[in-house]
């Protein structure tokens, strides 16, 4: 079934998002995460929804963390590299956006890996929750749809019968 929660806490923020899927299909994206965080967010997961696409998007949002951190060695190089391919291509110097799409270029502000997963899990905890309270709603929703098709067609097989 379909459905869609966001869980808070502290300084995390959790959506989970659901679809129809012939098996579970767990994708994390967003924030870097510690490994034990990440295990722990698919046992989660598994415990609270037994197949579907899911895709778990994590942020997180410190006060004076402070803006992402440019590399600017990498910069330069990346710029170097894509100006020397574009006079033998004979196109436009490289733009800016460009130069800042490489990897390794732009990395986020460091975090503290280990020391985020309290939060992270208390928000996946509340998304889930609320995943778990949409999906029952679609299914009490589907239940009525499929009872009123159900008597649709008993009532076309006793006319038909008649």
């Amino acid at each position: 079934m379909t459905g869609f929660g966001r869980g808070v806490a502290e300084h995390a923020t959790v959506d989970v998002r659901a679809v129809n899927h012939r098996f579970l299909d767990l994708k994390l994206r967003g924030e870097p995460v510690a490994p034990g965080t990440e295990e722990a967010i698919g046992a989660r997961v598994r415990g609270a929804i037994e197949r579907g696409s899911i895709v778990v998007s994590i942020r997180l949002v410190r006060e004076g963390a402070g803006g992402p951190r440019i590399d600017e060695a990498a910069a330069r190089a990346a710029h170097a590299a894509l100006a020397q391919l574009a006079r033998e291509l004979g196109t436009a110097p490289p733009e800016l956006a460009l130069v800042l799409a490489q990897p390794g270029v732009v990395a986020a502000p460091e975090a503290n890996r280990d020391g985020d997963g309290p939060a992270i899990l208390a928000a996946l905890d509340a998304a889930l929750a609320e995943l778990g309270r949409m999906r029952a709603a679609e299914g009490v929703t589907l239940a009525r749809e499929l009872t009123a098709r159900l008597a649709e067609l008993a009532g076309r097989r006793d006319a038909i019968a008649r």
